[in-house]
């Protein structure tokens, strides 16, 4: 058979601190993995290990326990890179797992219905999950139709009710409410929703002056109020210029002194010097001299007579000023609206608090210049004067009448659009009672909504399920075997025809002598799972020529005549695989596939590397940090032997040979197995009849010294009832007698059959010259 101008994995580099491979690598004296590789091991050697370093491969699953390092395409490749790793081969893997995994049982009516290959099974199981999801969708989208149904109704009725309320408190003549219902108030209730800033709520006092307004009557409108108010700033310049200023004359000391005196006698010289001029004293009668007169119209002149008129002037400012601020005629709030009542006599208040201000700030300043009037020679400060005024203008009041004169407007307006305010009225009050209600209009629809939206999710979801439901019944009918095709295989491969299957639903139902089979056995499955597995590597979607195909145990649990029907499928499939590796514990099954490697073309050719077919075997080593496992190259007794009985034998003869015990006793704890099984095969030869009464009667059949045969007895029962090398209950001292009862176990066969144990040394001599 032609050899495939590469291999896809060369070896396995290295496995340190992976399961019981502790610390390997392979060796430089072991060949490389060759296109067919058979690897022969015990169960715990690592076998299964191995073969989940194949699976992770297949996977592309990184390994995280441990380093693995793997040659694939003649390039390494790091077992932790495995995800990410380029070209690595097409694997199948075949175990003990793939069984599980490739056949599936459910229950049903008619009895058991079985799925048949890996690709089925985890189609029939996501289409069983699937069929559970959608009967659990269809229940909760009827439950959410329901729990939508109510939801709408309640909002039905809240809005209605609502609704009712409004109608009843708005309408009436000309009300556009009379014909308020649930959509008016749902309109309503979205355009506040969307409405930025704060809800339209109205307090008690509120909603009673709105209820007053769209139920009562116009009133009069009133005239906006008219105020000349003096400029305050102007005021007190001019106040200041005046009381800074003196007047320039012939001053009398005494009448500068004395504001009082200076005042009369001013008002003397004028009634003196009127009209009707005399030079004699109204009030002494003496002759005033024309010296005195001259002295006192110098003093008095017309700088003075000017200054006083300017201040009699700024005066007679101030004076008008606050008489046309006192008693201004103001409309009285009662005339007013009431909801503006309030508000318009607060804004009546403040203007009259302005106006007072005003006129206090005015009759400081009329104060200030009257003083000045008394002493227009003399500088005045006008601190004095002006003690709790604060410094003022007329922006204040203008502000505040214009404020008034708002209100005013307001209630002009609402007189001159009764009919509008009416309906802005109705509409204030429809909205706060919309604002009261909203709270639990949004609660609703959030129910609503959200019911609404499950049953939209739950329909899509029913809708995908039931879609996905049948397309995988679909796809499982579609890849369904026809039932007589199975049983053709199931027949050849079981060598029987008791098993039959039939075509049930999305699988199959198996009959036993006519009748359901209630259980399948785990030959059956095994059977079963390694046939399709034998099938899947024709799939279109596995090139086998160029694959790489790992089989691991696939006689489990099978009988004789399985066996071999086993291996002739296999080996049939198998042999046009680009790269095949079988591992087993099977000697039967080995020594099969043993036979079909040696008869390969080009297998005997002295060079290894040229051979199509390569033998390991697994060898677990016992070391202080506990069991470390290693592939080697496959003993050559077990290559050359059709029984593993010379392997075991000479295993036996090279620990009897140990002179001294190892440190670690654990090293020995194969040998109690290896002494039975070498015993087993020896005495059951030697005594047939006996070898169905077990070791015991055989061993008492042998004439040899009994003090021996119960010790060899006692080492080989108490530690050798399995094919498992274990690691775990060891006696330790009966270990340290291991190498005494090898020498008792050969001495015993010598004595047994001197020519047997002759031919065996010969061979084993020759095994290792070879």
């Amino acid at each position: 058979m032609p050899t495939p101008s590469f291999l896809p994995i060369s070896r396995i580099a290295k496995i340190r601190g992976h399961r019981i491979f502790r610390e390997f690598t392979w060796p430089s004296t072991l060949h490389d993995f060759g296109r067919f590789n058979l690897i022969y091991g015990w169960n715990g050697s690592g076998k299964s290990t191995l073969c989940h370093l194949f699976e992770h491969v297949a996977d592309h699953q990184p390994v995280t326990e441990g380093q693995v390092e793997f040659v694939i395409n003649g390039h390494p490749v790091q077992g932790s890179a495995l995800d990410t790793a380029a070209n690595l081969p097409n694997l199948r893997v075949f175990n003990r797992e793939a069984v599980v995994r490739t056949i599936s049982e459910a229950s049903s009516p008619l009895g058991p219905i079985y799925y048949f290959g890996e690709v089925n099974v985890e189609t029939q199981k996501q289409l069983d999950s699937d069929s559970k999801l959608l009967v659990k969708a269809k229940e909760d989208l009827e439950k959410t139709q329901q729990s939508a149904k109510g939801q709408a109704s309640a909002l039905s009725t809240f809005c209605s009710d609502k609704a009712k309320v409004i109608k009843d408190l708005l309408a009436g003549p000309g009300s556009g409410y009379t014909t308020y219902t649930k959509n008016n108030f749902e309109r309503k209730c979205a355009e506040l929703i969307e409405r930025v800033g704060p809800l339209p709520t109205r307090t008690a006092d509120e909603r009673a002056a709105l209820n007053q307004k769209k139920s009562g009557s116009s009133l009069p409108s009133l005239p906006e109020l008219e105020t000349e108010y003096p400029d305050l700033v102007k005021a007190l310049e001019i106040t200041l210029d005046l009381l800074a200023r003196t007047v320039t004359s012939n001053i009398i000391a005494r009448l500068e002194e004395e504001p009082r005196v200076a005042k009369w006698v001013e008002e003397g010289l004028e009634i003196h010097g009127g009209e009707a001029p005399t030079s004699t004293c109204e009030f002494c009668g003496n002759e005033i001299s024309a010296a005195r007169r001259e002295a006192l119209e110098g003093h008095f002149n017309d700088a003075y007579k000017s200054f006083l008129l300017e201040l009699d002037k700024a005066k007679s400012a101030c004076e008008h000023h606050v008489k046309a601020l006192t008693g201004l005629n103001r409309h009285d709030p009662a005339k007013l609206y009431s909801t503006l009542q309030q508000s318009y006599g607060l804004k009546l208040n403040k203007l009259n608090e302005e106006e007072a201000k005003v006129r206090a700030y005015l009759t400081a300043l009329n104060a200030a210049l009257s003083a000045k009037a008394l002493s227009p020679f003399q500088s005045l400060d006008i601190a004095s004067f002006m003690v709790g005024q604060d410094e003022m203008s007329h922006d204040s009041s203008v502000a505040a009448l214009r404020d008034l004169n708002k209100s005013i407007k307001e209630h002009n307006e609402t007189t001159a659009s009764f009919e509008k305010g009416v309906a802005a009225a109705r509409k204030e009050l429809e909205e706060a009672q919309v604002a009261d209600a909203l709270d639990g209009y949004k609660k609703l629809v959030k129910a609503l909504n959200a019911a609404d939206a499950d049953e939209k999710r739950l329909t899509e979801e029913v809708k995908t399920l039931g879609e996905r439901v049948m397309k995988l019944e679909l796809e499982l009918k579609g890849h369904r075997k026809p039932a007589e095709e199975l049983n053709g295989d199931l027949r050849s491969f079981l060598g029987r025809n008791d098993l039959q299957v039939d075509v049930l639903d999305t699988g199959y139902t198996i009959i036993r002598n006519g009748v359901a089979a209630l259980n399948l056995s785990e030959g059956e499955k095994t059977a079963i799972a390694f046939l399709y597995f034998l099938k899947s590597l024709r799939d279109t979607a596995f090139d086998l020529g160029k694959g790489v195909v790992v089989i691991d145990d696939p006689v489990s649990s099978l009988d004789a005549h399985a066996l071999f029907s086993a291996f002739g499928h296999m080996r049939e499939v198998t042999k046009d695989a680009g790269q095949l590796f079988i591992l087993t514990h099977n000697f039967g099954f080995f020594r099969q596939v043993k036979r079909w490697f040696h008869k390969m073309q080009g297998q005997k050719r002295p060079d290894v590397s040229l051979r199509p077919a390569r033998l390991f075997m697994l060898s677990t080593n016992i070391e202080p940090a506990g069991r470390n496992g290693s592939i080697v190259n496959l003993d050559t007794l077990l290559e050359r032997f059709e029984s593993e009985y010379h392997f075991l034998f000479k295993q036996l003869h090279e620990e009897a040979e140990r002179v001294t015990l190892p440190p670690d006793l654990a090293v020995l704890y194969p040998l109690p197995n290896i002494a039975r099984r070498v015993l087993e095969t020896f005495l059951a030869f030697k005594y047939p009849s006996l070898s169905s009464d077990g070791l015991q009667k055989m061993l008492e059949a042998v004439p040899f010294d009994a003090a021996k045969k119960i010790r060899i007895h006692r080492f080989t029962d108490s530690y050798s009832h399995s094919d498992r090398i274990d690691d775990h209950g060891m006696d330790m001292t009966l270990l340290s007698e291991a190498p005494q009862i090898m020498r008792e176990i050969l001495e015993l066969i010598k004595a047994t059959d001197e020519q047997h144990f002759d031919g065996m040394m010969e061979q084993f001599t020759a095994g290792a010259a070879a």
